[in-house]
């Protein structure tokens, strides 16, 4: 199938003979061979240039170093006129990889019959170290509105912005950041004359770990709130979907007090916040809603410049897209996302985010057209299946095993 869309966006062509990219450049795209073909060739000891591979239509090269982000470890170059290839970019593939399972076991197994035909292994893999300084600027707490502050915690710590409602009934923190951000918060509510047993309610926005890592530290008394679907996942110390593995986190000490479901209203005495449901990043992601100020606390949701947080494991862009037009209809001034900067401009800056989740919706329809998937689809369902299959025989209608064949 051919679209329309697709050479505006993806599509690279290139002349015979023409370089793709040369040994020791950046690694920043992989790519899908939608015609033609490619060669790869490698320097030996002696100087001389040697050739690795070729491959064609379906094939993709380059994927190793976008993952690692290291250097080309080799020449590409194309082997005929009008050779077109797919340009899939870090942000692109991550997408992919998380929106799409199928998209993850492709690229798999394509790796998997490359090292069965025995290729050599060119993608030789430099050292990598020297991890960056840490930020030297202070932590710092900020008053956004009469009753709305913004509380850092550890400065270039990777933590979300957590923002404190101090209402006449009850103090609310919306999002706890990351665990060795409790002490840069407790600093500053003392600051502003609360202390942690003062804090009425957590409401995390999503299960993520930067955004409920220091709910734990709270005093028992804080009650701590999330959207059922987020609460799950929690509850199960579901550290896949938690995000815990990239900061070296266990989740073990996480819980939930409170499920928070759609169009929840939770009363401060004088305003109130709504849980808005806005699956999409996460299932269980929400945004909190305060309709007298107009405000928006949007997390991961919507950045501003339309940006989006992208689509984790549970996520959907589909969901995406519905949510994001969900929260178009509300009367927004400003929203104060859960990373960078806030935007006074939120209807535009979610008009972007809804062209955006359209934008990718149309480009993965057009990759999956031009990759050599063959079954991997069918491949997906049996495995499912077989999986469920083998449950089930296991269980039995009385919960006594059944024996297997072939053991």
């Amino acid at each position: 199938m051919e679209h329309e869309f697709f050479p505006e966006t993806l599509t690279r062509r290139y002349g015979a003979g023409e370089y793709i990219f040369h040994e020791g450049d950046p690694g920043r795209h992989m790519y899908v061979v939608r015609s033609g073909s490619v060669e790869f060739r490698q320097k030996n000891a002696e100087g001389e240039s040697v050739v690795l591979r070729r491959i064609g239509v379906g094939q993709l090269f380059g994927e190793i170093a976008l993952i690692e982000d290291v250097p080309r470890t080799a020449d590409a170059i194309a082997l005929e006129d009008g050779t077109e290839l797919v340009e899939i970019d870090h942000a692109h593939f991550v997408y992919l990889v998380g929106q799409q399972p199928a998209f993850a076991i492709m690229v798999m197994q394509m790796l998997s019959q490359r090292l069965r035909d025995g290729e050599r292994d060119w993608q030789q893999r430099p050292a990598v170290g020297g991890a960056s300084g840490a930020s030297t600027r202070p932590s710092e707490w900020k008053r956004l509105r009469e009753n709305v502050y913004y509380l850092m915690g550890e400065p270039g710590g990777g933590g979300c912005k957590v923002y404190l409602v101090r209402g006449t009934r009850r103090n609310v923190l919306i999002d706890a950041g990351l665990p060795y951000d409790f002490p840069y918060l407790k600093a500053h509510l003392e600051t502003l004359g609360l202390a942690p047993e003062q804090i009425d309610m957590v409401l995390l926005t999503h299960e993520h770990m930067d955004h409920v890592g220091s709910a734990p530290r709270f005093p028992a008394r804080t009650v701590i709130a999330a959207h059922p679907r987020a609460a799950n996942k929690i509850g199960l110390l579901d550290d896949f979907v938690m995000g815990s593995d990239v900061y070296d986190l266990s989740p073990a000490s996480f819980h939930i007090d409170f499920h928070i479901p759609d169009d929840t209203l939770i009363d401060l005495g004088d305003c109130a916040l709504r849980t808005i449901h806005t699956p999409g990043h996460v299932s269980g992601a929400v945004c909190f809603y305060e309709p007298e100020q107009r405000l928006m606390f949007t997390a991961d949701t919507i950045f501003a410049s339309g940006i989006l947080g992208g689509i984790f494991a549970s996520g959907s862009g589909s969901d995406y897209n519905a949510s994001l037009r969900r929260l178009l209809s509300l009367r927004i001034d400003e929203i104060f996302p859960g990373h960078g900067r806030n935007s006074t401009q939120p209807h535009e800056d979610i008009e972007r985010g809804i062209r955006t989740t359209e934008t990718l919706a149309r480009e993965t329809r057009a990759l999956f057209d031009s990759m050599s998937h063959g079954n991997s689809f069918s491949y997906i369902f049996r495995g499912t299946a077989a999986y469920a299959s083998r449950g089930v025989a296991k269980g039995g209608a009385g919960g006594k095993p059944k024996a297997e064949k072939g053991a």
